[in-house]
C-alpha cells in the first residue's frame, strides 16, 4: 500500500526525507502538547499546561557488463550506494517505518466501551514540591517522553522523564519545559517556561546545552512558552500564557507566536484568545487551532506559514482548552475540562472520553496508533488503543 509522511503539522508528502523520524507509526518519532487551564490548574499556581522514517526509498540499480569498463563502472555504483548508506544510517541510526497509510479520510475511532487506563506515575523521589503536573508528552526515539513540572518558582523546576514499560524515568535534571515536540531532524523541541524560550535538544545528548530558537519579543523574555507545533515547511508556532510565568510578566498580553523559516523575529497573533493554550495544525496545514480558557480559535493559514484571519470556532462550544492531538485521518483530540473531546476536520464534536485533570495529549506505540495522555495533580501517564495512527505530539 502506498504511504505517505505525515508531521503533527499534518502536511502528507510522498517522499520522506531520511532525516524524519517523526513516527504516525512506530519509533522513532514523537511529540506535545499543552496544559488545562482550568481554574483547577490556576489555583495550583502554575498549570499552564492545564493549562517519518525516510521512505528510506533508495533503489539500485547495478548492471553487469562484459567488459572491464563495464566493472569498473559496476564497482563504482557499488561504493557509491555503500557511502550512501552509511550517510543515511548515520543521520538516523536505521531506516524507520513509513507513516501515515492513504485511505484514512473520513475514518473516527470507535470510542464505545473505551476507557484510559494508567500507564505510569512520576517517580517517587522527593523532586515534587507541592504539587505536580505531567505535561508536553511526545513520541520520540522510540518511546513517549514527558515534562515533569513539580514546584518551584515561579517559574517552577521541570524535568523531562521518559516511560521505559510502566515507569517513568528521568532523563533529563533540569528543563525547565512544559510543551514539547520533534522536529524534522528528530530532535526534541521545548517550550520552556525556565528562561522564557523554545529550545531545541540533541535526542541522543538530552544533557549538552539546548540551541535556542526564538526566546524574546519586542526585546522582553515570553512569558511562558507553553505548547507548540512545527509545519513540514519548518514554521514554528506556539502559545505564551503567563501560568508559569516570572512574577511580574514579563509580556503585556498572552499571546501566541510563529517564526517563518530563517527569521529571528516572532510575529504575534490570537491576542483575543484568554490564555492561549493547546495548539494544532490542521491536517492539510491550511489552518491553526488555539484552545484557551474560553473556547477554540482557528486561524487561516497563507502559503508560507504566516498567520491570517480567525475568530472562534463556535460549532466546538466550551472552554478551558488545554493540550491537542492528531491522528493521521485529521481528526483533532482538545484535552478539556476533564474530557479528551474527539473533533472531525470539518470542526463537528464526534465524541468524547473522561479523563480527570487530563492535561496533554499525544499518539504513540509500536503502530503509533496509542493516545497517550498526561494529568495534573495526581499526576500520571494514561493510555488507550484508538486502532487509528495518529502524530506523535
Amino acid at each position: 500500500m502506498a504511504t505517505t509522511r505525515a508531521t503533527k503539522s499534518g502536511l502528507l508528502i510522498m517522499t520522506m526525507s531520511s532525516s524524519l523520524v517523526l513516527a504516525c507509526g512506530e519509533q522513532p518519532g514523537g511529540d506535545a502538547d499543552e496544559g488545562e487551564g482550568e481554574t483547577q490548574t490556576e489555583s495550583v499556581g502554575s498549570e499552564e499546561s492545564s493549562g517519518s522514517s525516510e521512505a528510506g526509498s533508495s533503489t539500485e540499480d547495478t548492471s553487469a557488463g562484459d567488459s572491464e569498463s563495464s566493472e569498473s563502472d559496476e564497482s563504482e555504483s557499488a561504493q557509491s550506494s555503500e557511502s550512501d548508506e552509511s550517510e543515511s544510517e548515520a543521520s538516523t541510526g536505521e531506516d524507520p517505518p513509513a507513516l501515515c497509510p492513504e485511505g484514512l479520510d473520513g475514518q473516527v475511532p470507535s470510542l464505545d466501551g473505551l476507557a484510559f487506563e494508567l500507564v505510569a506515575s512520576p517517580p517517587e523521589d522527593g523532586y515534587a514540591e507541592g504539587f505536580e503536573i505531567l505535561e508536553g508528552p511526545v513520541w520520540i526515539d522510540g518511546a513517549l517522553h514527558v515534562s515533569h513540572i513539580a514546584g518551584g518558582g515561579p517559574p517552577p523546576k521541570a524535568r523531562i522523564l521518559r516511560l521505559e514499560g510502566d515507569a517513568l524515568v528521568e532523563v533529563l535534571a533540569t528543563a525547565g519545559s512544559n510543551g514539547l515536540a520533534v522536529d524534522d531532524q528528530g530532535q526534541l523541541v521545548a517550550a520552556r517556561h525556565e528562561d522564557g524560550s523554545v529550545s531545541t535538544y540533541a535526542i541522543d545528548e538530552l544533557d549538552a546545552a539546548p540551541q535556542v530558537w526564538i526566546s524574546e519579543y519586542e526585546g522582553a523574555r515570553f512569558n511562558s512558552p507553553n505548547d507548540l507545533v512545527i509545519s513540514s515547511a519548518g514554521v514554528l508556532y506556539f502559545t505564551d500564557p503567563d501560568w508559569q510565568a516570572p512574577s511580574p510578566a514579563p509580556q503585556a498580553a498572552e499571546r501566541a507566536y510563529y517564526v517563518l523559516p530563517g527569521a529571528d523575529a516572532a510575529v504575534a497573533f490570537a491576542e483575543e484568545v484568554a490564555k492561549p493554550n493547546g495548539v494544532v495544525l490542521s491536517l492539510d496545514e491550511a489552518k491553526i487551532y488555539v484552545g484557551g480558557t474560553e473556547g477554540l480559535f482557528a486561524y487561516a493559514l497563507a502559503a508560507d506559514g504566516s498567520v491570517g484571519a480567525g475568530g472562534q470556532v463556535d460549532s466546538v462550544a466550551g472552554g478551558g482548552f488545554d493540550g491537542t492531538a492528531k491522528d493521521c485521518a485529521g481528526n483533532l483530540y482538545f484535552a478539556a475540562n476533564g474530557q479528551v473531546m474527539v473533533v472531525t476536520p470539518d470542526e463537528q464534536v464526534y465524541g468524547s472520553l473522561s479523563l480527570a485533570n487530563v492535561t496533554n495529549l499525544a499518539f504513540g506505540g509500536p503502530d503509533g496508533t496509542t493516545l497517550y495522555a498526561t494529568t495534573l495533580n495526581q499526576a500520571g501517564v494514561y493510555a488507550v488503543e484508538l486502532g487509528v495512527p495518529g502524530f506523535p505530539y
